[in-house]
């Protein structure tokens, strides 16, 4: 299917009030509910975590409002029993993370949390691409030609950010090894969380930030150029969008090791952050407005550590 015979009647059809705009919606309404199962997910690892540590302000900036909620509503909050807990429990007992060893089942629980991290902060940015497609595919619908669905666009897409998983997991294991259990928090290694603050503004003004968000905030353009017929070029440009969306958003997702990895208020800031990048008309000046503040505010931590 060539791009132009589909998206000739795309606008029209979504605005029709006929079949694709009902398709648009229920794209829409699917990449909301697994979204939020993914925040759901991540909100039960993060509270079994925080019954072992204690409660939730010890795992980062702007958590501790949630100890005092769920003290209102009457509760901890804190489910005690868990798959995760049970396995963080037998780590957190166990003679390899009494000896500062990071074991192999750690890193699974590194990577998986990292993996529905992905998933619950990226997928919601890629709307505008995902909805894009379904489009197009909705407009071939309607005039016979071949569809793809867009769950294949979709995995494409999940499978880089499942990648980059892998490697902040690595990361995060390196870190643990290098900083023992401590959290590379900015309030506990300022030196740390200010270099990462500021190689994070910094990046958000390099020519390979811009050159990566202009993929993400023109879908229709992004099409135009790479389009890819059959359910292969639906999953290769599915690939393609991740690996740009990787070049956008990669050092923001670092920023999660300033935050605390498991800090739900940093994990949302940043959701919101690099969706605005996406959709705002001047989603790039706000980009770069934030890399100034991101420098200012890692320099200041790390010079306040040697006053």
């Amino acid at each position: 299917m060539a791009l132009s015979d589909a998206q000739s009647g795309t606008t029209t059809s979504v605005h029709s009030g006929g079949r694709v705009s009902r398709a648009r919606i229920g794209v829409i309404g699917s990449i909301l509910i697994v979204a939020a199962l993914g925040w759901l997910v991540l909100w039960r690892l993060v509270s079994e975590h925080a019954a072992l540590e204690g409660g939730y302000g010890v795992l980062g900036p702007g958590m501790a409002f949630l100890d005092d909620l769920v003290r209102l509503l009457g509760g901890d909050g804190i489910p005690r029993n868990g798959l995760w807990g049970d396995i963080c429990r037998a780590l957190v007992t166990g003679g390899a993370a009494q000896s500062g060893a990071w074991p192999l089942e750690q890193f699974g629980i590194a990577l998986a949390m990292w993996a529905v991290m992905a998933l619950a902060m990226m997928l919601p940015t890629a709307m505008p691409m995902i909805t894009a497609f379904g489009d197009i595919q909705g407009a071939a619908r309607a005039k016979g030609l071949p569809v793809v669905p867009g769950w294949v666009f979709s995995a494409g897409y999940l499978i880089v950010w499942g990648a980059l998983a892998v490697v902040a997991a690595t990361l995060q294991w390196g870190t643990s090894l290098a900083m023992g259990e401590e959290p590379v928090l900015a309030s506990t290694a300022p030196i740390v969380g200010g270099g990462l603050l500021v190689l994070a503004g910094l990046y958000q003004w390099s020519a390979l930030k811009a050159a990566c968000l202009s993929q993400c905030r023109s879908p229709m353009r992004f099409f135009m150029v790479h389009w890819r017929d059959g359910r292969m070029g639906g999953f290769r440009m599915g690939l393609r969008h991740g690996v740009f969306c990787v070049g956008c958003c990669w050092a923001l997702m670092v920023l999660m090791f300033v935050g605390g990895t498991m800090n739900l208020v940093w994990m949302a800031v940043l959701t919101v952050v690099m969706l605005l990048e996406k959709v705002l008309p001047r989603g790039d000046v706000f980009g770069r407005v934030l890399g100034v503040i991101f420098v200012v505010w890692g320099a200041a931590l790390a010079i306040n550590e040697f006053i």
